[in-house]
């Protein structure tokens, strides 16, 4: 049996050319051999024409993509589950692109969010990218010398404030103490008064070191017991006095003793001038200005002309254990130019 469309031969019980694919009609009382109606005898004699074997093959060719398209249209089921599989193979990719887009996302989101994506103002600012790992090897070994010359310059500046505030503190003290040295070096002032003014109760009177008394002259009365050394002007009595023995009126002529221990001196008391009998203190020199000298605190001293004990009363106790007085002016007697001191007199505590 042969296609009627293309001639091609057809097989026994196919329904569809295998040349060209049509559907082949069987007409009714086909036999199953492939045969209909009543079977075609060739008239004798009639000799069927040779094939070209080129269109042969050709022919076979089309035979089998006909036979091939035959198989499709006869399993329909088969191609249509491929096509359904190949369906959800593109949808599962989409569905995983999705998945991980979703994730990307999330990923940059987060990472801004957590501060981690934040950029660095001088990256931006300087325009320079990343490093390479031997830039960053060199960066780190700049780091490190920044940090040791960091390090060593606050070490410096360190060193140099503990100086400047040792300095500071050595300037302190070193005018603290000269304040102190000003504030002990300053003389106490001082105030002549009678002894009436001078209340001396509560005051001790310095013991006097008898073997320690000086005088840089004195008279001695030829024929008399009348004593005139430095002694007698510190021996307490008022009748005996020293009386300086040099040509003149006996200006810078001094007497001077030591006490028997320190004192806080806050006053001395005079009584300057001959005061064995009235006439030989008006015929004698009486002092006017002395300059008292306590262990070298010195007060020059001028003193009214009268007959009686005067103080010198300091304004604080001046500390000492000696006492030095000089002459250097007098109030000239009416007779004699020696200068005479009766007595002298320490107080304080």
């Amino acid at each position: 049996m042969f296609c009627s469309n293309c001639g091609a031969k057809l097989r026994d019980g196919a329904q569809f050319c295998s040349g060209c694919g049509k559907k082949i009609a069987v007409k009714p009382g086909a036999s199953a051999a492939g045969t209909s109606g009543p079977s075609m005898i060739r008239p004798q004699g009639q000799v069927m024409p040779r094939q070209n074997p080129v269109v042969s093959e050709q022919d076979q060719s089309r035979k089998e993509q006909a036979a091939a398209a035959a198989e499709t249209w006869a399993d329909p089921v088969g191609s249509s589950e491929k096509e359904n599989k190949s369906g959800r193979s593109w949808v599962m990719a989409l569905v995983l692109l999705i998945l991980v887009l979703c994730g990307a996302g999330a990923g940059v989101l987060f990472y801004y969010i957590s501060g981690i994506g934040e950029s660095d103002p001088l990256k931006n600012s300087s325009g320079y990218e990343s490093m390479e790992p031997e830039d960053e090897e060199m960066q780190g070994k700049e780091s490190s010398e920044g940090e040791d010359e960091a390090g060593q310059n606050s070490r410096s500046a360190e060193e140099g404030e503990n100086a400047a505030s040792a300095a500071e503190s050595a300037e302190s003290a070193e005018n603290t103490g000269t304040a102190e040295t000003m504030a002990a070096a300053e003389p106490a002032a001082f105030t002549v008064k009678r002894i009436s003014q001078v209340n001396l109760s509560g005051k001790i009177r310095a013991g006097m070191l008898r073997d320690t008394a000086v005088a840089s002259s004195y008279i001695v009365q030829t024929g008399s017991q009348i004593d005139n050394s430095a002694w007698s002007a510190f021996d307490g009595d008022n009748v005996t006095s020293w009386q300086e023995g040099v040509e003149g009126n006996g200006n810078g002529e001094y007497i001077g003793i030591s006490f028997d221990r320190e004192y806080q001196v806050e006053a001395i008391t005079f009584l300057l001038g001959n005061h064995r009998r009235d006439d030989l203190y008006i015929r004698n020199n009486v002092p006017k200005t002395l300059t008292i000298n306590l262990d070298g605190q010195l007060f020059e001293v001028t003193f009214p002309k009268e007959m009686l004990e005067q103080v010198v009363e300091f304004s604080k106790p001046v500390p000492a254990s000696s006492i030095r007085v000089t002459i250097q002016d007098v109030y000239p007697g009416t007779e004699y130019t020696d200068t005479v001191i009766a007595e002298i007199g320490v107080y304080g505590q």
